[in-house]
């Protein structure tokens, strides 16, 4: 009896040996497939790391879109993950799936838009950064897949990993206010008023190139509506992106009165650097081959041409409240209001740079 009393005791203790066994395989195997999961989070880490570095590179320079894409392929590839170096291709086809895309970025709708739509210009530079083995037009054919440390042992030896990022650069500021294209020869500083039977040079002399126009950046609207909610309004102070891909499109202007110019004094006002009496606005305006009309309510249907960078000093309207530093120029009246132009710049379409200096990741 005793005997088979210690047989037993023998045999439990064998079973014991051969379960700590099984479980210290277990233990080992979620051991290792945590260290090879932490080395994947860290490798896609770097990836992204890549990829925010090469779409901030490219969207800087976007205004050249092969030096664009140059750019964020020489930054993503400064980088390395899980111990080599990332590689990315050019894309220069501009595929969707490539590892470089160029488009608009539509804030509303939190897409890239490829292609850009009518309308608008390229602002936005998306980088993917690749471990795997996705193939494709546009993408790089010296990725591979991330080996791992301890999954080989269970016939898991490779993973794969992606990181993507986009950096958009917003447009400069700009306004529907539409200036005769003589003015860019003009010596500044200068004011263009509302009404154009008050149009003066700077010497004082009735002159309608000093005339201001409106535009809604429309073939079929007229911008004859020029209220606090006119689109003419909502352009002005932001409601409404201004479409900036226009050039050589034929579209409608038109002058008057209304309270857009108040719109156009209140949006001065929160603008302006400094934000005291004394501050500037800089913004961008669409510059036509007809200058605005010298009729009261006269519309135009002309092409756009060019684009200037103007700084304004002052927008001044009846009961107004912008204040400013006295005016080099002599007051020539103009009881319905003026803009005080101190620097006029302007360029041809092809030329002009939309996008204002600040990139950011929006992605």
């Amino acid at each position: 009896m005793d005997a088979f009393r210690g047989l037993k005791k023998l045999g439990d203790k064998g079973f014991a040996i051969v379960y700590i066994a099984l479980m210290l395989v277990v233990l080992v195997a979620f051991v290792s497939l945590a260290v090879d999961m932490g080395y994947m989070y860290v490798a896609k880490g770097q990836l992204q790391n890549a990829a925010d570095a090469g779409a901030l590179a490219g969207v800087a320079k976007l205004s050249n879109f092969a030096a664009a894409r140059q750019a964020a392929k020489d930054f993503a590839e400064k980088n390395q993950a899980a111990g080599e170096q990332v590689k990315v291709d050019r894309n220069d086809t501009n595929d969707n799936g490539g590892d470089v895309v160029i488009g608009y970025w539509d804030k509303t709708a939190g897409t890239l838009a490829n292609p850009v739509p009518a309308g608008k210009v390229a602002n936005a530079v998306k980088v993917v950064a690749r471990r795997n083995t996705e193939t494709g037009t546009g993408i790089s054919t010296d990725n591979k897949q991330v080996a791992l440390f301890f999954g080989q042992v269970f016939n898991w030896g490779q993973m794969s990993a992606k990181s993507e990022a986009i950096a958009c650069r917003p447009p400069k500021p700009s306004a529907p206010v539409v200036l005769c294209q003589d003015l860019c020869s003009k010596p500044t500083p200068f004011r263009v008023y509302f009404n154009q039977t008050q149009a003066k040079d700077p010497a004082c002399g009735l002159d309608y190139t000093y005339t201001v126009g409106w535009t809604e950046f429309s073939a079929t609207s007229h911008a004859t509506d020029l209220g606090r909610n006119s689109v003419v309004a909502e352009l002005i102070d932001g409601r409404q992106d201004i479409p900036l891909g226009l050039c050589g499109q034929t579209l409608y202007t038109n002058n008057g009165l209304g309270q857009v110019k108040n719109v156009l004094e209140d949006t001065f006002v929160a603008k302006r650097t400094p934000s005291s009496p004394g501050g500037t606005w800089t913004i961008l305006v669409p510059i036509f081959g007809l200058c605005p009309s010298s009729v009261s309510w006269g519309e135009r249907f002309t092409s756009l041409v060019q684009y200037a960078q103007i700084t304004i000093s002052d927008v001044s309207v009846p009961g107004g409240h912008s204040g400013t530093v006295p005016s080099t120029l002599p007051s020539c009246g103009g009881p319905d209001g003026y803009i005080e132009v101190l620097s006029i710049s302007c360029e041809a379409c092809e030329t002009t740079n939309f996008l204002g200096d600040k990139a950011s990741l929006v992605k």
